[in-house]
């Protein structure tokens, strides 16, 4: 590859921020740097501690991802980047003052454009993973599509979906952060809503809070009341699962009154739904009957299947808790079969989960091991952990009336473990059941 001349490397080195731009002497490793090993360097150095990928570092310098192998070899080899696990790479820090002049030097707005690239990388490809992962599309961004130098992965099926997002969960939070600090507000916000999925099924809400926290104050900056509808929502459901419920309960009712100004009525109807499941937390099942009755008539209205098969499960579980479990059962059949026409392994799971709750309100215990077993097999192949930890509790529960009580502490156990990993309240109740 053809090197800059030593008198152009030194051009390069001035601080272009500093009136009487002033020469650096540079490390014999930075000197004999290629041009474009300087320009990834350049770039790359604005952000210290994210740990990259070849298509990320593509796309932070804009090239085909064969171009910028080169550079990239050349920057291991003079070891100012280290090599990761994974085909993973991060900046040494503390990098040289030279090189930090350098990253200084870059004209703000190309730093800008870098950073752009890289974000919408992280946009676009979770934008794709979360694909494979949700079913529910009533849901998903609509976003135009990524720019020509913007490299986005693909995914052969939701495990290699799953495998990326566990792999760069750290940078894509660190991603939100950045793109908050640069104004990029739509970055922040878009890129924490496609998180919502994977931070659910893994029961990561401290961490989802904190990042929702900081999207939902770029929605605000930005004035994107869609966004801020989304984020409200959002920050409703992590609060939820951890306990905060007056909290939770205010952020719904901004997110509804967005929703209903902006004329969303699908918006409206999931918030219907978290209503519903707030007030089922609380025990208080005549009113989350009321909000899911609401979402179920707002889905049939805009003829979302997804969407009446999600508000005819929650009517079920409702009506089982209010001693109606005769009535209830039906519903959440009626769901099962539309999840399972739908394809939506998630809403199955958790239409088995609740015909098992009717069966076991009913004495059909066997029926309803059955059921939770269902439910069981398909949230460990989607790695939803709490909902696995949830449905352990109910086969615990239907095994310890039926007389089953080493078997009941074995599934209580199983769940406690898991929810003791995810720090979540409900361990109070599993500890309760295995103390009696």
């Amino acid at each position: 590859m053809e090197r800059r001349p030593a008198t152009a490397v030194h051009l390069l080195c001035f601080d272009r921020r500093v009136a009487n731009a002033r020469t650096v002497v540079m490390t014999d490793s930075v000197h004999r740097l290629s041009a474009d090993a300087l320009q990834l360097l350049s770039l790359w150095g604005a952000y210290p501690g994210m740990e990259l990928t070849p298509p990320a570092i593509a796309s932070l310098v804009g090239r085909p991802r064969q171009q910028v192998r080169a550079p990239l070899h050349e920057l291991v080899q003079a070891q100012l980047v280290i090599t990761r696990a994974h085909d993973r790479y991060l900046v040494r820090e503390p990098l040289p003052d030279s090189v930090q002049v350098l990253t200084e030097g870059v004209p703000e707005p190309e730093r800008r454009a870098a950073l752009r690239r890289l974000l919408d990388h992280y946009l676009y490809t979770a934008h794709r993973a979360e694909g494979l992962l949700l079913q529910r599309h009533y849901e998903r961004l609509t976003l135009p599509p990524p720019a020509s130098a913007v490299i986005v992965g693909e995914f052969a099926d939701q495990r290699r979906a799953l495998t990326w997002f566990t792999a760069e969960l750290p940078v894509l939070l660190t991603a939100v952060t950045r793109a908050f600090e640069a104004g990029l507000d739509t970055h922040a916000w878009q890129l924490t809503t496609i998180l919502a999925t994977f931070l659910n099924r893994q029961g990561r809400w401290n961490e989802f809070l904190a990042c929702q926290t900081v999207a939902l104050r770029a929605a605000q900056r930005a004035g994107d009341r869609t966004g801020q509808a989304r984020l409200h929502l959002e920050t409703a459901l992590s609060l939820t699962q951890l306990g905060r419920h007056d909290e939770a309960y205010t952020h719904l009712h901004t997110a509804l009154d967005l929703f209903d100004t902006l004329g969303d009525g699908l918006g409206q109807a999931r918030v219907h739904l978290h209503l519903g499941w707030l007030y089922d937390c609380q025990r208080r099942y005549p009113e989350a009957l009321v909000h899911d009755q609401q979402a179920l008539e707002l889905f049939e209205t805009h003829g979302v299947k997804i969407g009446q098969a999600t508000a005819l499960n929650a009517v079920g579980w409702d009506l089982i808790h209010l001693g109606r479990a005769e009535e209830g059962i039906d519903p959440c059949r009626r769901a099962l079969d539309l999840f399972r026409e739908l394809g939506d392994l998630s809403g199955e799971a958790r239409a088995w989960d609740s015909v098992g709750y009717a069966r076991y309100h009913l004495g059909h215990y066997s029926r309803a091991i059955a059921c939770y077993e269902q439910a069981l097999a398909i949230y460990q192949r989607l790695k939803d952990r709490y909902c696995e930890a949830e449905t352990l509790i109910h086969l615990g529960d239907v095994r310890y009336a039926d007389g089953r009580h080493q078997a009941a502490q074995h599934a209580w156990r199983r769940a406690l473990a898991i929810l003791e990993h995810l720090g979540h309240s409900d361990v109070e109740q599993v500890r309760s059941r295995l103390s009696r």
